[in-house]
């Protein structure tokens, strides 16, 4: 801000059509003291009037300063869209003279009042400050205290235009880098584990005798492909090759669908072992599962992608709340994501949920009216047993739901470690069924088995599928 003519006395006044301001011009005296109470105009409804300590760093090599408040009696001028819920006076401080001041080590403080009488749960307020290069509003650079329903202090390293918004709880820079952390050494571990698990049973011709663990394995492989794209998607979005951003944006979104199919195929058989046990028998069933699991995403993904392929491709994903935003191969089209992802998960996650609690429900009872059923160790093998089921039928992504409110952020984190380590989850799970089996196994020491029902890598529990 510039001032076009000099004032005498110490304060000056000025009226405009949509705001008043008031310049004051900083004594020697006033820079002697550590912050200086800047003198803010009266807003519209004198309660709302917010005031203002301005550091005196701000000032430093600055001669005669003059600061300017002030306060924009119509706001609608910084309505960026439908979402913008400003509820607090704006009000801008400048330097005259200064274009920007910036990175003050002593923040600037301003206390706005406001006049909320109910804050609703999935809403928090924000200091935030408007950007008039891009014409949105950010708060990097500002932080919130002292928040209730009568008002909000803001402590900011910088001069703008400051005013306390009503937003969704958002994921602060800092949470946003350790998820994304979490999220790349479960992937990796997961990848290098679903590796295992598939070539160990490529080169294992009893395990695939297993149906269940045939299941298990496909499921791994599926969670494999989404690991390794998900782990190459921002390297490749870095090297501006288009197509080859396309290919693994592709590739990752069948991974996802597929990965979500075969979830659905556990729920399947788990019914068939908990609840059909006896007389079960399904001509080609695995041949069956994986005509579903692999081919029903191959035919949605390959269609959208040969009509619309400006679905797929670099994407800009902000990162958690700072204005700051980052390139990945993706789904480009929202309507697309949410439509298509949210209605395929939520018909998986609600059958899965209700063969988890029939089989939740099933063990519970087995171990009230069964032997010791107040035996710790048998309680804490049924828990087990049902964590990992629900890792294994993938109700944990039913966290998404919920990433959203006062919640956000430690539900980001469960689903993030749910669902980062799920591969490496059923990696152990394995490994602790098939030395289940084979102790089973050799207890029994059966000399023929003319019995065509197969022991399944749930304990107890048979059924004949068929081949």
């Amino acid at each position: 801000m510039q001032l076009q003519q000099p004032f005498n006395g110490t304060t000056k006044n000025i009226t405009g059509d949509n705001y008043k301001s008031i310049l004051k011009k900083i004594s020697q005296e006033d820079l002697k003291s550590s912050t200086i109470t800047v003198s803010v105009p009266e807003a519209e409804n004198s309660f709302m009037t917010p005031s203002i300590s301005l550091p005196v760093e701000a000032l430093a090599g600055v001669n005669n300063p003059v600061v300017a408040a002030t306060v924009y009696t119509n706001p609608t001028q910084f309505i960026t869209d439908n979402k913008t819920n400003i509820v607090s006076t704006v009000i801008s401080l400048n330097i005259i003279g200064i274009q920007s001041v910036s990175e003050l080590k002593n923040p600037l403080v301003l206390v706005f009042p406001i006049n909320q009488t109910e804050i609703p749960s999935n809403k928090v307020f924000q200091c935030s400050f408007y950007e008039d290069n891009q014409g949105t509003w950010s708060h990097a650079g500002c932080s919130s205290s002292n928040i209730s329903n009568s008002g909000v202090t803001c402590l900011c390293n910088h001069l703008t235009i400051f005013a306390v918004l009503y937003v969704d709880p958002q994921v602060d820079a800092k949470s946003w880098q350790i998820l994304s952390v979490i999220s790349y050494v479960g992937c990796g571990l997961s990848a290098a584990f679903t590796a295992i698990t598939v070539l160990t049973y490529l080169v294992s011709r009893k395990s695939r005798k297993d149906h269940t663990n045939t299941i298990h394995v496909c499921l791994s492989a599926a969670l494999y492909l989404l690991n390794m794209t998900f782990l190459l998607t921002e390297w490749v979005a870095s090297l501006n090759l288009n197509t080859l951003c396309t290919i693994i944006a592709v590739l990752m979104h069948y991974a996802l669908l597929s990965s979500f199919s075969w979830m659905f195929v556990e729920a399947i058989h788990l019914y068939l072992l908990m609840v059909r046990v006896f007389n079960t028998y399904i001509k080609k069933y695995i041949a069956k599962l994986s005509a579903f699991a692999w081919g029903i995403p191959a035919v949605i993904v390959g269609i959208v992608a040969s009509v619309r392929q400006d679905y797929y491709g670099p994407t800009s994903i902000k990162i958690g709340n700072s204005s700051d935003t980052n390139n990945i191969c993706w789904i480009s089209n929202k309507t697309y994501f949410y439509a298509l992802n949210i209605s395929y998960f939520t018909i998986v996650f609600i059958f899965n949920s209700g063969i988890l609690i029939a089989v939740t429900t099933k063990i519970v009872y087995f171990r009230r009216f069964g032997k010791d059923p107040l035996k710790t160790k048998s309680f804490c093998k049924d828990c087990s047993t049902v964590l990992i089921l629900t890792c294994l039928l993938g109700t944990t992504w039913g966290l998404a739901y919920l990433g959203y409110g006062l919640y956000t952020l430690p539900v980001l984190y469960l689903f993030t470690i749910f669902n980062s380590f799920q591969g490496l989850f059923i990696f152990f799970w394995i490994c602790v069924a098939q030395r289940k089996y084979r102790t089973k196994t050799n207890e029994k020491q059966c000399a023929t088995n003319t019995d065509t029902k197969e022991e399944s890598l749930f304990p107890g529990i048979k059924i004949n599928p068929g081949n």
